[in-house]
């Protein structure tokens, strides 16, 4: 059979870079004809294994290429392993009109990591579900989202190398190799990039290492990822580690990078999860969570969130933690926030009881042993073989014109379509009837419908913290704006070393130079509506700023009977945990508001919220 892989690159140290190597390796050595588009691959064709891998150009996902690849490679099947979004231009008219005349079939193997709160997908993501000939789930919660959708998907996990990733002989031993001995090891192998909420799992590794000596917390990740330093995503991650007195406590892997060239070998990470003890995953959710099926062939006992493909990798040998909040991202997806204490309390109970941490150990491994690349493959060529025929997702409609009579052509022709009916059938004589069938395509059309889905329901979740609009009518904070008094400087400066893209405003006073006259707050507010935080612990801003905070929604730090004090031991802390859980933000801003409604009443909140004037259009 020959197939066209989409997908990372097999050179990418990503998760689906993994996915590549090990499925089109297995399936060439199973005498199948493989190319790969990779999307790391520029320049010319290389070769990974003997198979070419060809460059993209200007497009990340190639559209700009994949008709002519299409054309020189005549492929039978294509598969694409990608979020379902990205995949839109497969469904524009000249692949689409490629794969109605070639017979070749487009298999969308897919990542589903949340849901709406009913359980279903957006409109225009179903709408690719339906365009694609086989949809094929990596997740049982995948297919079950997909099913409630009206969309049948296959099932088909990833797999692992059980031989790689396997228990070792000698459990002190693998550890001596990264200088752990006698030290009870807690890897997260997890990109530094949002969905994963590294700073959520510093808080898990701080609160379990308290008053220990032997654990070591190992973060496998690129520090310097390209996608830690993005509009959504300005955070460093080794400052804060710093920031939260870890340095003794996390290690990270040397020399790692996420680049071509700067992954580890496949038996270099195996290693590195011999030596663990536990792996810690805190993302938001998974769409199948690698790391905790390698964990578990490793003998490592997972420890994930009780959501998403998560549950169904760790519930039976791993510990599923809860979620302690949610948020709805633009999509209108629910994404969760593992509970710390949870996530804290199951390491802790591994860490104080060997036992349960062996008996959860060898369940892990037994978990993991259907789980074999071998298997897997099996599996894949069944899909393959059993596919449907091309089914061609698209509308096709019959109509049957008599020419000489009357009635117009029907009146959902497309415009173009029926000027070209009727231009044709004046030249027949009367009473001749004749068939038309009619297929619709446009190009981008169901883009365009992600497009317009997109930011009604949620918005872009970021780090830092930027919270939805709080009441009707408010405008859309801006990521990373912050409200700084003037004594609270210094903490701003410090803050800015974990988030380099915050944007920090002094309320300046009025009059003369030297002056004791304020800023008023009516000319204040408008500003602070679009703020996404205020540091205030000098309370030199301005006056009533901690009301107008709790009015507008924007989360205050700072002495205030309305916003109390959120723990922790110094300022900078108390402000790295608001601008990244927002969960606890959405929480403090509700308190606030109930608590400045009960001490000053509704109308002078609504007076202030009047204050900020016309609100920005809602959506981007």
């Amino acid at each position: 059979m020959r197939i066209l892989w989409i997908s990372d690159s097999p050179q990418s140290p990503s998760g689906f870079g993994a996915v590549t190597r090990a499925v089109c390796g297995g399936l060439v050595r199973r005498g199948h004809r493989v190319d790969i588009l990779g999307w790391q691959t520029h320049g010319s064709m290389t070769r990974w294994e003997g198979i070419p891998v060809h460059p993209v150009r200007h497009d990340t996902f190639g559209s700009d290429v994949i008709q002519g690849y299409l054309l020189r490679l005549q492929p039978q099947v294509i598969v694409t392993l990608a979020d379902i979004w990205w995949m839109t231009f497969l469904a524009d008219p000249a692949v689409q009109r490629y794969l109605d005349q070639s017979g070749a079939r487009w298999v969308l193997y897919y990542p589903i990591d949340g849901a709406d709160p009913d359980g279903r997908l957006p409109a225009g993501w179903v709408r690719m579900l339906q365009a694609a000939d086989l949809p094929v789930a990596m997740s049982r919660f995948g297919a079950g989202v997909s099913e409630a959708c009206g969309v049948p998907a296959a099932y088909l996990p990833h797999g692992v190398d059980l031989d790689v990733f396997a228990p070792p002989a000698d459990k002190r031993a693998a550890k001596a190799r990264f200088g752990y001995s006698d030290r009870f090891v807690v890897l997260s192998d997890a990109r530094n990039q949002p969905r994963k909420l590294l700073p959520r799992t510093l808080d898990v590794a701080a609160a379990f290492a308290r008053d220990k000596r032997d654990v070591v917390v190992h973060l496998h990740c690129d520090p310097d990822d390209d996608a830690a330093d993005s509009d959504l995503y300005r955070y460093r991650l080794v400052d804060d580690i710093a920031a939260m007195g870890l340095a003794d406590v996390v290690r990270l892997t040397e020399n790692f990078r996420m680049w071509t060239s700067g992954g580890l070998p496949v038996e270099s990470l195996a290693a590195l999860y011999a030596a663990a003890d536990v792996h810690l995953l805190c993302s938001w959710g998974e769409g199948f969570g690698l790391p905790n099926l390698q964990a578990a062939a490793a003998g490592v006992v997972p420890v994930a969130g009780a959501f998403a493909a998560s549950q169904e990798l760790v519930e039976e040998h791993g510990i599923a933690v809860p979620a302690e909040a949610s948020m709805v991202d633009e999509f209108g997806l629910v994404r969760w926030l593992i509970d710390r204490a949870a996530a804290t309390a199951a390491l802790d109970l591994l860490y104080r009881n060997p036992d349960e941490l062996a008996v959860r150990s060898g369940r892990s491994r037994e978990f993991a042993l259907p789980y074999s690349w071998d298997a897997v493959l099996d599996q894949w060529e069944r899909v393959l073989a059993q596919a449907p025929p091309r089914r061609r997702p698209v509308r096709s409609r019959r109509f049957t014109w008599v020419a000489g009579q009357d009635d117009p052509p029907p009146a959902d022709l497309p415009a173009p379509v029926a000027t070209a009916v009727s231009d044709a059938f004046a030249t027949l004589a009367d009473g001749t009837a004749v068939q038309l069938q009619v297929t619709e395509r446009r190009y981008g059309e169901i883009a365009a419908e992600i497009r317009r889905e997109a930011f009604v329901q949620g918005d872009e979740l970021s780090i830092p913290v930027r919270l939805p609009p709080f009441f009707a009518g408010a405008p859309r904070p801006v990521i990373g704006n912050v409200l700084v008094g003037p004594a609270s400087l210094p903490v701003a400066v410090l803050l800015r070393r974990i988030f380099p893209g915050l944007l920090y405003s002094v309320p300046r006073p009025g009059g003369d130079p030297g002056s004791d006259v304020v800023l008023p707050l009516e000319m204040l507010v408008p500003a602070l509506a679009r703020c996404a935080l205020v540091l205030d612990y000098g309370q030199d801003a301005a006056p009533g700023v901690d009301l107008a905070a709790a009015a507008l929604g924007v989360p205050y730090l700072g002495p205030s009977p309305l916003w109390p004090s959120p723990g922790y031991d110094t300022p900078v802390r108390q402000a790295r945990r608001l601008l990244t859980d927002q969960g606890l933000s959405e929480r403090r801003r509700a308190e606030a508001l109930e608590a400045a409604t009960a001490a000053y009443g509704g109308e002078l909140v609504e007076a202030v919220r009047a204050m900020v004037g016309a609100a920005e259009p809602a959506g981007r």
